[in-house]
Parts: C-alpha cells; sequence; structure tokens
C-alpha cells in the first residue's frame, strides 16, 4: 500500500501518511488522526499486534524485532538471522525452509524471545528430534538466552508431568513422539517451534493429525522448521502448507495430490512437470535462504553437532581412562602408548571396539541417531566420512536397513568397483549417501554433487582431513559448503579444534592424554 511513514523507535510508534489512514483508525481504537501541514496523517504506539493489523491492511511495515531488539548472544547475529526472526514474528504462522547450517534454531529462539519480551507471550514449546533437545535447542538457550528458564521434558511420563509443572518455566523442549504422548498436557503455550517439521509429512499418521487438532484448538503462533519440505515427493508439502494455513493449498489431500503427481500404474505414481512450482505457491508464508545466500557465512561452514554416549558407552569409556591413569602413574608416558589410549577411547565413541580378541560391538544409539537426524536435516546427497573400518560396515548394513541409499567404499575395496560408486555418486541420483574411509578419498577425487561432509569421527591426521574436505570444494563456482561434526566428548571435541586450527593432532597425543580426565 502507498503513502509515507515513519517508525520513531524510542517513542515506539509509527506515524502513516495514506489515503487509508481512516481504514487504520478504525481497526485500531487508540491510533490518532492528525493534520500536519495540510496532510492527514496517524500516529499510533507500534508493535507485534500492530505490525501484523497493518500488514492485513495492506501496509509494507518494518519488523518491529529489528526495531527494539536487543540480539543477546555469544556473537553477532548474521544478516540472514535477523531478516529470518524479523519474518517469523510478522507472521502468526509460518514456514522456515533456511538450509541446513544457516542458524534455523537461534533465529526461531530470537524471534520467540522478542515475543516474550513484547509479552505476546508467555511460553513457548519447542518440539524437535529426540537426539537435538540437549545438544542443540537446551545448548542454544543455555548460550544465547540465559536469562530464560527452560526444561527438557524426557522420561517417564510422570517426570515429564512434573517439568511441566515447573514454576516460572519459559521453554519447554520435547521431542516429536513426546508431544504425541504428552499434547492433552500443553494446553498453555503461546508459540510452537516445531523442528524437522517433516516428521508431520503423512497426513494419514498419528502424529500429523494430534498435532493438527491440537494446533487448530489452541491456535499459537506456529513456526515449522525444516531444510527439506519435499523430502519424497511433492505430495509431502500439503501437510506443511495446511498447518501453515496456506491460502493457495486444497482443503483435500487428494485433490493436491492429483496437483503434484500422475499415476503410471495401480502402485505408481510420479510427480508432475510443474510439480516443484506448485509446492513453492502453496508453502507459504514461507523464508528460504540457501548456504550460498547466507552472505555472511564462510565459504566452507562448519557445524558441531554433539551427541551423548550410551551407558554402555559411558561404563566403557570410564574404565578405559581409568586403567590409563593406572598405567601413565607407572611409568613414562610415551607417544606411542598415548597414541593407544586415544584409539581406544575414539573406538568406543563410535561403538566398535578392537581388541586381541576380535571386534565387540558397543551400543552407540544415540550417535547413531544424530547422525540419521542430520542426514533428514540435509534432505540430499551427504558424503559420510568414517575413520574406523568396523564401524563403517556397521554404519553402511543399519543405515540401509532403515532405506537409506548407501554406498561404501575403503581398502577392500577394489579400485574399478570405487571408480564407479566415486562416478554414480558424482553423476548420477544415486547412491544419496557415500560412506567413505578418509584414506580413499583424500586425494584427487571431485564429489561437487554433495555440498554436505558429515565426519562421524574425528582423525588424527591433518592432511587427511583437509584434502577429504576438499573434494566438495567448488573451485570454479562460488557455491557455499558445510562440514559437521559429530562428537560425544570433549576429547573429540578437541580433536576438531585442533585440526580446525590446522594443528596436527600426531604430534600431540601427550597433551589429549592429560586432558582426558577433564572428560
Amino acid at each position: 500500500m502507498g503513502g509515507a511513514m515513519l517508525v520513531i523507535p524510542d517513542k515506539r510508534k509509527i506515524v502513516i501518511s495514506s489515503s487509508e489512514n481512516e481504514a487504520v483508525a478504525d481497526v485500531i481504537p487508540h491510533a490518532k488522526e492528525f493534520t500536519h501541514n495540510g496532510q492527514s496523517m496517524v500516529a499510533l504506539e507500534y508493535g507485534v499486534e500492530e505490525s501484523l493489523v497493518l500488514r492485513n491492511l495492506g501496509f509494507s511495515v518494518p519488523p518491529p524485532v529489528l526495531q527494539y531488539y536487543n540480539w543477546p548472544a555469544r556473537f553477532e547475529p548474521m544478516n540472514h538471522q535477523k531478516e529470518t526472526a524479523a519474518f517469523l514474528t510478522t507472521h502468526k504462522r509460518a514456514l522456515c525452509l533456511n538450509a541446513p547450517g544457516t542458524g534455523k534454531s537461534i533465529s526461531a529462539i530470537w524471534a520467540a524471545d522478542f515475543l516474550l519480551d513484547e509479552c505476546v507471550a508467555k511460553k513457548v514449546l519447542i518440539i524437535a528430534p529426540l537426539s537435538t533437545l540437549k545438544v542443540v535447542w537446551a545448548r542454544e538457550l543455555r548460550h544465547h538466552l540465559p536469562h530464560r528458564s527452560f526444561v527438557i521434558c524426557t522420561g517417564t511420563r510422570a517426570k515429564r508431568e512434573s517439568l511441566l509443572e515447573t514454576p516460572g518455566v519459559q521453554y519447554v523442549i520435547i521431542n516429536h513422539d513426546g508431544f504425541t504422548n504428552m499434547q492433552s498436557k500443553l494446553t498453555d503455550f503461546d508459540v510452537v517451534i516445531y523442528d524437522e517439521a517433516t516428521a508431520l509429512k503423512s497426513p494419514s499418521s498419528q502424529r500429523y493429525k494430534t498435532f493438527a487438532k491440537w494446533t487448530a484448538a489452541h491456535n499459537p503462533w506456529l513456526w515449522l522448521l525444516t531444510g527439506t519440505p519435499i523430502s519424497q515427493t511433492p505430495a509431502d508439502a500439503w501437510t506443511l502448507a495446511r498447518l501453515a494455513d496456506s491460502k493457495t493449498c486444497p482443503k483435500s489431500y487428494t485433490t493436491f495430490k492429483d496437483m503434484v503427481m500422475q499415476k503410471v500404474t495401480q502402485f505408481k505414481w510420479t510427480p508432475r512437470p510443474d510439480a516443484l512450482e506448485t509446492c513453492k505457491k502453496v508453502l507459504q508464508p514461507s523464508i528460504r535462504f540457501s548456504l550460498d545466500e547466507c552472505k555472511d557465512l564462510p565459504q566452507t561452514n562448519f557445524v558441531g553437532r554433539k551427541t551423548e554416549l550410551t551407558a554402555q558407552q559411558q561404563k566403557a569409556f570410564k574404565e578405559m581412562k581409568d586403567k590409563a591413569v593406572t598405567v601413565f602413574a607407572a611409568g613414562e608416558v610415551t607417544a606411542a602408548n598415548a597414541a593407544v589410549v586415544l584409539s581406544k577411547l575414539l573406538q568406543i565413541s563410535c561403538g566398535v571396539v578392537y581388541s586381541e580378541s576380535g571386534r565387540l560391538a558397543i551400543d552407540a544409539s544415540e550417535r547413531y541417531n544424530t547422525l540419521t537426524d542430520l542426514l533428514n536435516e540435509i534432505g540430499d546427497k551427504a558424503i559420510i566420512f568414517v575413520p574406523l573400518r568396523g564401524v563403517q560396515d556397521w554404519l553402511q548394513e543399519k543405515l540401509t536397513a532403515d532405506g537409506y541409499e548407501v554406498a561404501s567404499v575403503h581398502g577392500g575395496v577394489s579400485k574399478k568397483a570405487r571408480d564407479q560408486i566415486f562416478n554414480d555418486f558424482q553423476h548420477t541420483d544415486h547412491p544419496k549417501i557415500l560412506l567413505a574411509h578418509p584414506k580413499v578419498a583424500a586425494h584427487g577425487l571431485t564429489l561437487t554433487r554433495s555440498k554436505d561432509i558429515v565426519w562421524f569421527a574425528p582423525i588424527y591426521s591433518l592432511e587427511q582431513y583437509e584434502q577429504a574436505n576438499a573434494r566438495i570444494r567448488r573451485l570454479t563456482t562460488t557455491g557455499k559448503t558445510s562440514v559437521w561434526h559429530i562428537w560425544a566428548t570433549p576429547f573429540e571435541a578437541e580433536l576438531y579444534r585442533r585440526l580446525r586450527a590446522k594443528q596436527s593432532t600426531l604430534t600431540e597425543f601427550l597433551d589429549l592424554v592429560n586432558g582426558i580426565n577433564e572428560d
């Protein structure tokens, strides 16, 4: 809508001069009309609610969050993160489709924090994959919003109900299935952030039906986060569009499926030529930043993803550290025996331990769940570097059983077979996931079909680390890439830190050993 406007941040007011001044005064009672230099104007207090009303009237008004919010954080917010938070705070229901690694979670947390500041909301519910509750969402809140209180709603039903009764809590974090089981107790939330919203893609699932019914009954601010809104077929977009109150999405799933898919046989459907364009139209209101559009991000974006040790891993880890401390106390610590200790600790973290009696599997389900959640978030081709052969074999078997398209390369695969796998990964749609030992994929390969590398565990060789990461580097374009580090212990985090700092770890075993008691 045309006209002039002026926001006065210190007064928290907006002044508008337009042909629709009367309409503004009609719908916003505290708006005051006046005349200045013969020009009709209207002045009003300007906050979240007023911005929503003015936008509904057709005014292109600046988001209040960009005027008033102080952006609490350990770092300076990036422009795309501010724009994302601004978009969310001006849409009561919306989709955030930013690419993985761009900081969707912190943008959503800032947006919710602003609504709390403005007294538009009193309580926020975060629904996310189980593996990310502590290591992503709780961590973001703890690091950047220490002034807010939160609980992680996990455990038995009785424990969850008790946590929900915690006085003064402002953020509640719960996993997808936890919400489905506890939804009758979740009644007083003004803002809902649903992470990895493709978990709702099936319209016939209990998860979707329960959530849709709940949101219809409670009508909260609802922000659906996913970097892959169409994870399998274009029809996946329907549930997200309906939850976002898309004005262009049919109410019937069958109608929408017929719009984007065509039936080939009784059991086979294929996307229509214009399916993606149709999905873009219905997936509104939404905001999307690709990696390349995030100008503040470095060319290669390094992202840590913390996981947890299982109870079995914790026990084995403690036993190994205690044994190491005893051995080292009795004699000289050498680089050789320190390397053995650190190698064993890394094996325990990954779930496969080598001994004289053979290979022993240890429960590493938390690490695996973190990996699959990350792969689902990426939603595209990815290379997973695995420094341990036994772990690589286990991952190939488990990922394949869970329906992922996986190929694996290591020293036991012939050069001819390896070359074929690399060629297929680079030039065809299959496989989607490439498991590789860093030594095998460290030199001379171009695998730029993937923008994402995932390190299932760190390695000691700086040369192999840098060479492996270079496989997806785009030498002739400005395309950005992401390198993900999965870690469970401070020891692993320190290895990644040294690799990032271009410090050789091969000669620094003694330092690392000195720190294992800190883990």
